[in-house]
């Protein structure tokens, strides 16, 4: 079970599947062996890293979302007043 589960959470790091990430930490099992439990713990800060990565690169992506939309309704605003004359 321990080996299947840090099988299957290797997959999902590589993979970037976060909703699956986070039902594996739900599910985490106990550990028997100090190797397990350090390939667990380094895997966990892996994926730690990935989602931050994530949340940085959406956070970019929703400011480059709302500078178009700002940019957009400023654009619009304006053909509206010239057309308005």
């Amino acid at each position: 079970m321990n080996q299947q589960w840090l099988n299957q959470f290797k997959i999902s790091i590589i993979e970037e599947d976060f909703k699956k990430i986070d039902k594996l930490i739900m599910d985490i099992p106990s550990f028997e062996t100090r190797d397990e439990l350090e390939n667990s713990s380094a895997l966990i800060q892996e994926a730690i890293n990935s989602i931050k990565s994530e949340q940085i690169k959406m956070r970019k992506q929703m400011n480059k979302i709302k500078t178009n939309r700002k940019f957009l309704s400023q654009t619009k605003a304006h053909k509206y007043l010239n057309h308005s004359f």
